[in-house]
């Protein structure tokens, strides 16, 4: 089997978990996403420093992006994400809350200054190159360096850097509920110098506090693979939640 042209022919980069895998529309280039008129079933929210309870739901309306971020309609969907863990171990970390998928399942951890992180996946293409805590400062708003590291793909290695900074506190409405949403944009790049290929992503979510969840998260990939353009992204936006 040719790997390399079965790569070059997949979306390269370094792609953020297939739970965040759909999105449906560009990130607004204010420090708040656009205002959405959908009316939810709850309109409840969390208390400071509380976080989602054991059945809680999250559903976001979802959508891919082709090699020129632009949104392919057809790949529309809708995911709920449902908490079934609040006690989880993974990667280091206690205290990981599990929301569970029909794509995949989500681990996050709720930091004490009231970031979020997250235990992303990292790929190159369909190869799976490890995963690692990503902590989104949406709180903070400060900058913090992603832990570098590298794995071995086909013939090379690849090598994975970057940071996530907070880029400013605005506000979400979903329904009639207006919750402040902390923006933070996640930029990497990945490098495998054997196989003339370099990645850049940028990843730019809006986090609720007053949810525990995201409510806005785009991703946009570029670069190229052994002389070949290649690009694409994702876009998902919260649509209703029910909050236990």
């Amino acid at each position: 089997m040719n790997h390399g042209k079965k790569i070059t022919n997949e979306i390269f980069g370094m792609l953020i978990a297939a739970s965040f895998a759909f999105f449906i529309s560009s990130c607004s280039p204010s420090t708040s996403p656009k205002t959405k008129k959908t009316p939810v079933n709850d309109t409840s929210s969390l208390s400071a420093g509380s976080h989602p309870h054991i059945g809680t739901s999250f559903t976001d309306s979802a959508y891919i992006r082709d090699s020129s971020l632009n949104i392919i309609v057809t790949s529309g969907t809708k995911i709920v994400y449902t908490l079934v863990d609040t006690n989880f171990s993974i990667g280091g970390k206690s205290n990981v809350y599990e929301f569970a998928s029909t794509v995949d399942t989500m681990y996050l951890h709720y930091e004490a200054n009231e970031d979020i992180s997250y235990y992303t996946p990292f790929g190159l293409g369909s190869f799976q190159v490890g995963s690692e805590w990503i902590t989104f400062p949406a709180q903070t708003q400060v900058k913090i360096p992603i832990t570098s590291f590298s794995a071995p793909v086909l013939t090379d290695t690849i090598q994975i850097t970057g940071s996530s900074k907070g880029q400013g506190i605005g506000t979400y409405q979903l329904g009639k509920e207006i919750l402040p949403a902390g923006r933070v944009l996640m930029s990497a790049d990945a490098y495998a110098k054997k196989l003339n290929t370099h990645s850049t992503e940028e990843i730019t979510v809006f986090f609720a506090s007053g949810l525990g969840f995201f409510t806005w998260y785009d991703v946009s990939t570029s670069g190229n693979f052994a002389g070949v353009n290649i690009g694409g992204g994702v876009h998902r936006i919260l649509i209703d939640y029910d909050l236990k």
